[in-house]
């Protein structure tokens, strides 16, 4: 895919005209469409002032470039590189400090980047009661899974639906998530469906059953709001929090 067929996805999926995108971008109409057909080769300011105009993640902001033949604009060190480790040392202090309850970091399609022992612990548990990861490791295909995650989902109903019709709007700047939503709906078509949601209800919580008992959970997102690295600001962290009393006592001795 060259550069003008990325441009020119983007700007669809953000329902923007070439008028409205270049009038953003500050480049003329003709140019903008001359660069979305191939006509004209782009140059790095005016890819820059493209992917900046759409607001694109960095990660698709550097695929921009790359597919121009230009140097990516934001870093791609991640967690693990020597220049992040005051973030990776306050991202354990997060996951340590929500013991006894499960947190865990993934990345912008929930493959899971790092856990705190209490999530550990949990996914240990739901794969002996439901069944085990997929090779992925992709969360959410654990969770759609019919022989994972699914038939412990108490309120699939507003649980499913509500998951798939997240990832569809999240794939709007993330373009790879058409693929990951597609899993999904393949692997339950009933959660094309609305949501049945409590119309009283205050947040979506994740009701299971784990051996007998109901576990009542809902979850809180963080995420990196000043990440310029490409890798490290597709991440994000989800605390999980008790519902009710019987599922705290569960999470802090589950035995």
């Amino acid at each position: 895919m060259g550069p003008g067929d990325i441009v020119r996805v983007h700007r669809v999926r953000r329902r923007l005209s070439q008028l409205d995108l270049a009038s953003a971008a500050g480049v003329s109409t003709r140019h903008l469409s001359y660069v979305e057909t191939g006509r004209s080769r782009p140059g790095r300011p005016v890819l820059a002032a493209l992917a900046r105009a759409m607001h694109l993640p960095p990660r698709e902001a550097n695929r921009l470039m790359r597919a121009a033949g230009e140097r990516p604009l934001h870093t791609e060190r991640g967690l693990e590189a020597p220049q992040s480790a005051a973030l990776r040392s306050a991202i354990d202090r997060m996951l340590s400090t929500h013991m006894p309850w499960p947190a865990l970091v993934t990345d912008h399609a929930w493959n899971p980047v790092r856990a705190n022992p209490a999530a550990d612990a949990l996914m240990s548990r739901l794969a002996a009661a439901g069944g085990p990861p997929p090779p992925s490791g992709n969360l959410l295909e654990w969770l759609f899974a019919p022989d994972g995650l699914r038939p412990l989902v108490i309120n699939w109903s507003a649980v499913g639906p509500f998951l798939l019709d997240r990832v569809r709007q999240e794939s709007v700047p993330h373009p790879d998530l058409d693929e990951l939503a597609a899993r999904l709906q393949a692997l339950a078509p009933d959660a094309a469906t609305t949501p049945r949601i409590d119309e009283d209800a205050v947040v979506v919580p994740l009701h299971l059953n784990v051996e007998g008992r109901e576990l009542r959970l809902f979850s809180i997102l963080a995420g990196f709001g000043a990440a310029l690295d490409a890798h490290i600001a597709d991440l994000r962290i989800e605390y999980f929090f008790p519902e009710d009393e019987a599922t705290c006592i569960w999470l802090e001795d589950p035995e």
